[in-house]
């Protein structure tokens, strides 16, 4: 027998927020939370469309499969979101000068679409266990949308 999928959850019914991050190996990272505030299951895959935001520019964010210090995917997955649950996309930068001796301003915000999306939803780009905004150093990554048990600071920190 064929399972149907539970729809794509619209972007209204999620809560986008970070929840977790900090430093590693020469770069600074986030996690960002895409929370089912409805009453059904509802499912997400592929990536979502993010633009770094700061005083002096707008990045958009490159794709990656690597869910950084986690996983490396094939493919993205199709991730079922149940009521009050929530899935995840990792996002990654440098945080060392690249090709210039300091690093331009540090983002500030998050442009975030989900996937399956239109609308964009903006949070604040501050990395917990970091101490500081997202840097600008070099180009962003963003991992597709994962179980929030795929990576596995999220469990080692009951984010």
């Amino acid at each position: 027998t064929v399972t149907a999928r539970p729809p794509v959850c619209p972007g209204a019914q999620l809560k986008i927020r970070m929840i977790y991050g900090g430093p590693a190996a020469g770069t600074a990272g986030g996690v960002i939370a895409f929370t089912n505030q409805g009453s059904t299951p509802r499912h997400l895959a592929g990536w979502p469309a993010l633009v770094a935001v700061s005083p002096a520019q707008r990045a958009r964010a490159g794709r990656t499969l690597s869910v950084f210090g986690a996983v490396t995917l094939t493919a993205p997955p199709v991730v079922t979101i149940r009521p009050g649950a929530r899935a995840v996309a990792v996002l990654a930068v440098g945080d060392e000068p690249v090709g210039v001796t300091k690093c331009p301003p540090a983002y500030r915000r998050l442009l975030v679409t989900p996937p399956g999306s239109a609308h964009a939803r903006a949070i604040s780009a501050w990395i917990p266990y970091f101490g500081a905004y997202l840097p600008a150093c070099s180009p962003v990554w963003v991992s597709p949308v994962v179980p929030a048990s795929a990576v596995p600071c999220l469990r080692l920190h009951h984010v």
